[in-house]
């Protein structure tokens, strides 16, 4: 790094703002050794994610051979000499945010970004090369870290449950596995990788070392994230180095000097190469920039670094290196003036007033613009009115969305008030809407988009006004004067409505309405009216009969909404509340844990353990929404014949299917009291533990016929292990007995491996 950081333009860098003032790097890895001189005073947060249970082929590194911690030692690095891959993340966190008051010789004294912290994450579980998953190892290795998809997850929901906690400037995730020729938008870790971009935390992953011109790894190739290729100290693409299009922008990665482990030694360094070493280089360089610029949005601080970079080219492809002092530069003209999000409460307007955010603006409760007020909002992507905002009589109020605030992925046509761009404002929106006409009445949620606008009126008749598009749901405020009437309504509303995106389809469930002979559900891009009116929704589906339906043919990447009613002898009741989602290509992942190829899937993979399983119990047939017919019910000889016929019916189907193991079945059972723990051990789920339960939307309905699946024998004669579903425990039954089964197979999933190793060339 002595050499690297002036390469880049450090030193100008420091002098603009840019050491990392208040700002933390999250970085997924190995961990990072705590009590080592180059982090000892940077490192502030700790945690540690590895797979648990009977069916991991790996061994948790968490404290006591835990799931998950959140101490700060969770986050420490291990120093065996025996294990591949010990000290990568600590050469990681060094490069990102690492400082050391007196360095010795040819120490360097500081990385990236030397005045953020680091929250250091250890995603890497213990593998055996008995397992199979080490491939060859070198001489004197015995082990290898290799890490689960499940558990990055986990490491970075940890990062966005902290960022009130914590400014995180980006997090570094120098790992990946596959090869990729184009944007992998099915990758089950996207999602969380999109709510943190959203949230202004940019994540930074390595390109690979594959050597590839136009390939690289995941997660590098999912389309939100940063990736990074490397280069030399001489600006030239490092020869492992994967390149093209897919990567955005290069950093030094060519023997790089930081610190690392070695027995007890708390002041080791060490040279390696690879991607890895780049991507903390971009890492800290998010943090230095957001140091000199705390309003500047992911793609205007990634944008300034490419626009600023040196060309570095190779193959047919430039790809930009950085200069994070030109990137500075290029921002002080431009950056937003304001903080990312605003969230307005308890406040009497009664003046003219301004507010402004780079994202988003929330208002309410208790927001009021009163009779002599006058309030002006500006956004770049949502401006959001809840209960509790109003405007008194002769109040004004106006709402701008100005785009070029959040230049970021979700900033177009996803916002809340979408206003046109040629006219940039809608002027007494609130009053304009309902005073000056109507007088008095009840004002709702406010969004606008979609070329016209809706507004509430006594009564609630809709009116159409304006270029641009007002739509209302949920009571969110009130002018002067009290509520108007709503129209009448026959029976319970549908309670408990939730939305699961897909690929051009959204599923729906809710709790049954015992009364209800049939529901109908409305769906619109832009809120309704409230009350519910039907003409306040673009889409019906009408006659659904149970309290489930998909609602296909929609466009992915729009936000829809969603409402329910029950219908009874031909009346139909109030709306449900309005829920929304955004359909998607790709693989739809479900708690985090099960990925489905499609909603109508019938399979499932669960990413904790790598199995597929049939999403009904065998004997009941799969609709595209929910399993019909009744389980069969079969002794534990039947269960192996059925099961060999099943496979007989699927021949071209690879691998085939099979009874499962009891960790296996067991692990698919949680216990439904309050939020939902998956099944720790054998001490069931009775009592104020809840009832077991599967995944309501993975497993929509189970078998009944004695409440538990057939696994493999427990080797005594006469016995088999079952999951008892009405305690939740695992016991042996007699294997004449009759019960259901539930199939599975094993993928071929192997977790990936990280980038670099100690090992890695050098050049």
């Amino acid at each position: 790094m002595i050499q690297s950081l002036p390469l880049i333009g450090m030193p100008a860098a420091y002098a603009a703002g840019g050491t990392g003032t208040g700002q933390v790097v999250a970085v997924l890895d190995t961990g990072a050794r705590l009590t080592h001189e180059h982090l000892s005073t940077r490192i502030v947060e700790g945690a540690c994610y590895n797979r648990v249970g009977s069916w991991v082929p790996s061994t948790s590194r968490c404290p006591g051979g835990a799931g998950s911690a959140t101490t700060l030692e969770s986050g420490d690095d291990c120093t065996s000499s025996t294990w591949l891959g010990c000290g990568h993340g600590t050469h990681l966190a060094s490069t990102a945010a690492g400082f050391v008051a007196n360095p010795g010789s040819g120490v360097p004294p500081h990385g990236v970004a030397p005045d953020a912290r680091i929250m250091s994450t250890n995603v890497f579980s213990l593998f055996h090369q008995d397992t199979g998953y080490c491939g060859r190892l070198p001489g004197g290795y015995t082990h290898c870290l290799l890490t689960w998809q499940s558990d990055q997850i986990a490491a970075l929901e940890r990062v966005y449950a902290r960022r009130t906690a914590r400014a995180f400037a980006a997090v570094n995730m120098s790992l990946g596995d596959g090869q990729y020729f184009s944007a992998c938008t099915a990758d089950p870790r996207r999602w969380i990788v999109q709510e943190l971009t959203n949230v202004g935390i940019a994540v930074v992953a390595s390109a690979g070392n594959d050597g590839s011109n136009y390939s690289i790894r995941a997660p590098a190739c999912i389309p939100e994230v940063i990736a990074v290729g490397s280069t030399t100290k001489s600006d030239e693409r490092s020869s492992f180095s994967n390149w093209g299009s897919l990567v955005d922008i290069a950093a030094p990665g060519s023997s790089i000097n930081a610190a690392f482990i070695s027995g007890t030694s708390n002041s080791h360094y060490a040279h390696l190469s690879g991607t890895s070493m780049a991507a903390p280089h971009v890492a800290g360089a998010f943090a230095s920039v957001r140091a000199a610029y705390p309003t500047a949005t992911i793609i205007q601080i990634r944008n300034a670094l490419r626009d600023t970079g040196t060309a570095i080219s190779s193959a047919g492809s430039t790809i930009p290196r950085i200069n994070v002092d030109a990137a500075i530069d290029s921002l002080s003209a431009s950056a937003c003036p304001y903080d990312d999000h605003l969230t307005l409460q308890n406040t009497s307007v009664t003046s003219p007033a301004f507010y402004g955010a780079c994202r988003t603006i929330t208002a309410g409760p208790a927001f009021v613009v009163t009779a002599t007020g006058d309030a002006t909002f500006r956004a770049g992507q949502r401006i959001s009115l809840r209960p509790g905002f109003a405007v008194r009589a002769g109040g004004r109020f106006r709402a701008e969305i100005e785009p070029g605030l959040a230049s970021h992925p979700e900033a177009s046509g996803q916002s809340s008030i979408r206003v046109n761009p040629t006219d940039g404002s809608v002027a007494g929106l609130a009053q304009a809407s309902e005073q000056d006409r109507a007088g008095t009445g009840t004002l709702s949620r406010i969004s606008v988009g979609s070329g016209r606008w809706w507004a509430p009126t006594v009564g609630y008749a809709p009116e159409r006004e304006g270029p641009e598009t007002t739509r209302a749901s949920e009571p969110a405020g009130t002018l002067d004067g009290g509520t108007a009437n709503s129209p009448e309504h026959d029976g319970p509303t549908p309670r408990g409505l939730t939305a699961m995106p897909g690929d051009g389809s959204v599923a729906l469930r809710w709790e049954t309405v015992s009364e209800a002979d049939g529901y109908h559900v409305y769906w619109s891009q832009d809120p309704g009216i409230h009350p519910f009116t039907a003409a306040s929704y673009e889409g019906f589906l009408g006659n659904v009969p149970d309290a489930r339906a998909i609602v296909a043919d929609l466009e992915n990447d729009r936000e829809y909404v969603f409402v329910v009613t029950a219908t009874r002898g031909g009346r139909e009741s109030a709306a449900s509340i309005e829920v929304a989602a955004i359909p998607e290509a790709g693989p739809v992942l479900v708690a985090g844990r099960y990925r489905l190829d499609a909603l109508d899937a019938p399979t499932v993979v669960d990413l904790d353990t790598g199995l597929e399983w049939r999403r009904c119990a065998l004997g009941q047939q799969w609709d595209g929404a929910a399993c019909t017919g009744s389980a069969g019910t079969y002794s534990h000889a039947e269960a192996q014949q059925a099961t060999a016929a099943f496979n007989r019916s699927r021949a071209s189907e690879e691998p085939a299917w099979r009874l499962p193991e009891i960790g296996e079945l067991r692990g698919l059972v949680y216990c439904t009291s309050g939020t939902p723990a998956h099944f720790p051990d054998g001490t069931g789920c009775w009592g104020s533990h809840g009832i077991p339960t599967l995944e309501p939307t993975v497993f929509p309905t189970s078998s009944t016929a004695g409440g538990w699946f057939w696994s493999r024998s427990i080797h005594t004669d006469g016995q088999a292990w079952g999951v008892d579903f009405n305690r939740g425990q695992a016991l042996s039954y007699q294997m004449s007995a009759g019960s259901g089964v539930r199939l599975v197979r094993p993928l071929s999933m192997l977790p990936p491996s990280p980038i670099a190793t100690p090992e890695e060339r050098g050049e």
